[in-house]
């Protein structure tokens, strides 16, 4: 679409690539190759050939927006190039190592993504964390595994058995570093929802406890965005409610 939106302003303006070339102060070769469609042309080479032909900065701010969609376009495309059909094996998850292993693989299913742009999704991942998780570090901060885990394309109710593998490679928390964890993760209610179930299973904390990590949950519920009524926490999760 860029290269067909770039040919058509020179045939519109009746320039030559010679003549292009001189109005843009660009060369006729790097004119051509960036009309060609063959690679992506550098952005400045983008500008001056849109100036050239048009003179009019109108121009060059509709060009923008199509450049940005063809940027785009090129690092999905690089992804699906990159992209393994390895599955992360998360039963087999016993040890940092092994939950290394599937963070990797669970990267290079989603296309190897930059860490540039994996850092863009999250205020919770930095860009030299996803790059130190790509290398084998697995973060100990929950908000950086899941905020990696979101960027690496792995949606809210996918994370339970994510949720599991971290509790046997670093132990279950108690009832009440759970309940902060409910409070600090800053993730979607669904994530949350689903760090609860995946708790509540494996620990199988006390009543009392069971009680306080749910009603921590409902508040969680009531303060979300819903169009519709939240839902009762303690009845998705087959809780009996406070008498």
């Amino acid at each position: 679409m860029l290269a067909e939106y770039l040919r058509r302003l020179r045939i519109s303006a009746g320039l030559s690539y010679g003549e292009l070339a001189v109005r843009s102060k660009c060369s006729a070769a790097h004119l051509k190759r960036a009309a060609s469609g063959r690679t992506l042309p550098a952005r400045p080479v983008m500008l001056a050939y849109v100036r050239g032909c048009t003179g009019d900065s109108r121009h060059c701010m509709y060009t923008e927006l199509i450049y940005g969609r063809a940027v785009r376009a090129v690092e999905q495309a690089k992804r699906d190039f990159r992209r393994s059909g390895v599955q992360p094996d998360l039963q087999s998850v016993g040890d940092v190592a092994g939950l290394s292993h599937a963070l990797r693989n669970a990267w290079a299913q989603e296309g190897r993504p930059e860490s540039r742009t994996m850092a863009l999704s999250s205020r919770w991942l930095p860009r030299s964390t996803a790059n130190a998780i790509t290398t084998g570090r697995v973060p100990r901060d929950l908000r950086q595994y899941v905020a990696f885990l979101q960027a690496c394309g792995i949606d809210d109710e996918s994370l339970a058995p994510w949720f599991r593998a971290w509790f046997r490679v670093f132990g279950r928390l108690s009832a009440r570093d759970a309940a902060t964890t409910l409070q600090t993760l800053q993730a979607s209610y669904d994530a949350l929802f689903t760090y609860l179930v995946v708790y509540l299973e494996d620990a199988s904390p006390s009543e009392e406890d069971r009680q306080r990590l749910v009603d921590i949950m409902q508040e969680i519920a009531w303060g979300s965005d819903w169009t519709v009524t939240p839902p009762n926490v303690a009845q998705l999760i087959g809780h009996a409610p406070r008498p």
